[in-house]
């Protein structure tokens, strides 16, 4: 339930203007849909894939104009190149470490080169967001999460990757300090895929 009532990211607006509008988007862990409606609100033709088939069943009911694909991350069921766009919002820290440059490499394959990602993470390795987890008396971490990401780690992982950062937002929440893993509690990036760049990621 508290999935169903998600809002939109905030900044995915912030991410129109680097569509093309010309092919098919990846919502890729769409979840109940939230960022998948906004898109087809805007007359973008949207794929929406998760592994909770859950999820795709209550999609049908409200968006049939979008395509569902029940998958994996880490083998996703398409072609190579055949993304203009991939939107990633709360997903990778669904996988363990090991696991996640796999996903980032599944992501980059079906991604056309010179296309845009916009990845959303939160940063549950930090110290703003365990201190505020505690405030809020939320004592067991979700079971789900299997990677407590910190900023400067996050960052270090996709500079391995064909990936330009174009445009970065950092939620800090506790403004005294200025290293991100001590006040931010999550990061969204909107980055470039240069393929030409590519060295057996």
């Amino acid at each position: 339930m508290k999935r169903l009532l998600r809002e939109r990211h905030p900044y995915l607006h912030e991410f129109l203007p680097f569509m093309s509008n010309k092919g098919k988007v990846l919502d890729l862990g769409c979840g109940l849909l939230p960022n998948t409606k906004y898109l087809i609100d805007k007359g973008i033709d949207v794929v929406s894939l998760d592994f909770n088939f859950k999820y795709l069943l209550y999609g049908e009911k409200i968006a049939r104009q979008t395509s569902f694909v029940n998958g994996d991350a880490l083998f996703l069921p398409f072609k190579r190149n055949i993304f203009n766009e991939i939107i990633v919002v709360d997903l990778l820290e669904h996988f363990h470490l090991s696991a996640v440059g796999k996903v980032l490499s599944e992501i980059i394959r079906v991604s056309q080169d010179h296309s845009y990602i916009f990845l959303h993470i939160p940063l549950e390795g930090s110290f703003a967001y365990c201190f505020l987890r505690l405030l809020r008396k939320i004592w067991v971490k979700d079971p789900e999460h299997k990677c407590d990401f910190k900023y400067w780690q996050i960052r270090n992982i996709l500079k391995s990757f064909p990936l330009n950062i174009e445009r970065e937002w950092v939620d800090n929440r506790l403004h005294i300090f200025k290293n991100p893993d001590i006040s931010a509690v999550s990061v969204t990036f909107i980055m470039k895929v240069r393929k030409e760049e590519e060295q057996n990621y």
